[in-house]
């Protein structure tokens, strides 16, 4: 039997999926009306041994395959592979209309530490693996992890990318055991890439630095007066100002200004280059 590492249970919640599954004996008979999708999901999750499988197919109408079946689960499977037995049935419940329901309730299903970690790095993985995809799927075919039509669909992907996430999403689908195996590809294929990716994943989860300082400059917004311009000493002499300052007529005639005006419009035009244009409020 598959083991599925999941979080060990401790006193009465030992046996609370057997419990479940058994007083949900009736609803599973009627609705594994055709067990056939769910003896391969548990065959390609190493849950079930192949004398289990002709034991249950042995009997010759649909009910009496149901009850033997979980049979099996009941008798001969610890509380983790239960837990495992109807996370299959999640996986293949589109077979199974008459358990939507049922399968929408909390049946506490409880994730491998290897699973759970490459939902996480799912991003991550399909995008640094590039041409690793192939060996990687060659060796979990090897390993009897993924079958020769599942390599067959992840060579036929178009893309690296596209390959690397269907062969997450089988691993993910077969539960924690192909999870590890592939991880374990991983780093006998690329053993520098494998820590790589394992610190990105990491780096990635801390929080940013950069809004938190952002945060901490819009709390002590820059004075006022900051933002004024600091006004500039006049470069050119008064006097070259007063003696070439003359006012152009539209008949090509100048009209000298008395000496009053002059200083009246040198005054007048050293205070705009010291201060800044204001626009006026409304």
């Amino acid at each position: 039997m598959a083991q599925f590492e999941g979080v060990p249970l401790a006193g009465k919640a030992r046996d609370a999926m057997k419990m479940y599954l058994q007083s949900s004996h009736d609803v599973l008979v009627s609705a594994l009306y055709n067990i056939d999708p769910l003896l391969d999901q548990m065959i390609a999750s190493q849950l079930l041994t192949h004398e289990n499988y002709y034991e249950i197919r042995t009997e010759k109408i649909p009910p009496q395959k149901a009850r033997k079946l979980l049979e099996i689960v009941q008798l001969q499977m610890n509380e983790n592979d239960v837990r495992l037995f109807v996370e299959c049935l999640r996986r293949c419940k589109h077979h199974y209309p008459r358990l939507k329901d049922w399968l929408a309730g909390d049946t506490g299903i409880i994730r491998g530490p290897t699973e759970q970690k490459l939902q996480k790095q799912a991003n991550v993985v399909c995008q640094r693996l590039g041409h690793l995809v192939i060996p990687i799927a060659m060796r979990l075919f090897s390993n009897e992890m993924i079958s020769q039509y599942e390599l067959d669909i992840v060579q036929g992907e178009t893309t690296l990318y596209c390959q690397a996430q269907r062969l997450i999403n089988i691993c993910l689908q077969k539960g924690e055991r192909s999870c590890q195996k592939l991880y374990e590809a991983l780093h006998e294929e690329d053993t520098i890439l494998a820590e790589d990716i394992d610190g990105e994943a990491v780096f990635n989860e801390r929080e940013p630095t950069f809004p938190i300082q952002l945060q901490q400059d819009t709390e002590h917004p820059p004075l006022l007066s900051s933002l004024v311009p600091t006004p500039q000493e006049e470069t050119q002499p008064v006097s070259f100002l007063l003696q070439d300052l003359k006012l152009e007529c539209g008949f090509d005639k100048e009209i000298q200004l008395q000496q009053k005006e002059k200083g009246q419009y040198v005054a007048g035009y050293t205070m705009s280059q010291k201060l800044p244009q204001v626009m006026p409020s409304r």
